[in-house]
């Protein structure tokens, strides 16, 4: 079995359009950088013999010890990173990147060409995520750009 931890549902609808071309059983679990461990040991449990997962979620199983199972990293890339942002600017004068860093490598570059009205919030575990944002709105408006947890917020 394959265990997908997906921290929201379009990566569940990307799933359900490859299930037909594996062969494997794909379980998928709907998950958080908090609960991501117990979700993947639990998949382990019940028979994946890979993990899949992003960002957050798959920094947190890749510092766990899972029995040696095989992680695979949906990477985010700098191409998906522009275009958030390109979209971000039509709804604020002001971006705030907030992510994980395996979510923003490479940015550094990014940036200069993005402009300064564009600003990175680096994410690690135990950040406290509405302190952050709300340090990011002391500026005026902004527009924010980021994993699950920030959409939600």
């Amino acid at each position: 079995m394959i265990g997908v931890l997906a921290p929201y549902q379009e990566i569940e609808k990307i799933v359900d359009e490859v299930r037909g071309e594996v062969k494997e059983t794909i379980k998928v679990s709907k998950a958080r950088v908090a609960n991501a461990v117990a979700l993947a040991e639990e998949l382990i449990g019940a028979g994946a013999r890979v993990l899949v997962a992003r960002g957050g979620i798959a920094d947190a199983l890749k510092a766990a010890d899972l029995d040696g199972i095989p992680l695979v990293n949906i990477s985010i890339t700098a191409y998906d990173v522009l275009r958030a942002v390109a979209e971000a600017k039509k709804k604020a004068p002001r971006v705030c990147i907030m992510a994980f860093e395996s979510m923003i490598e490479g940015l550094d570059e990014i940036l200069l060409l993005i402009g300064e009205d564009t600003s990175v919030v680096t994410l690690r575990e135990g950040t406290k995520i509405p302190e952050a944002m709300a340090k990011c709105w002391e500026d005026g408006e902004v527009c924010f750009v980021g994993g699950a947890i920030t959409c939600e917020i």
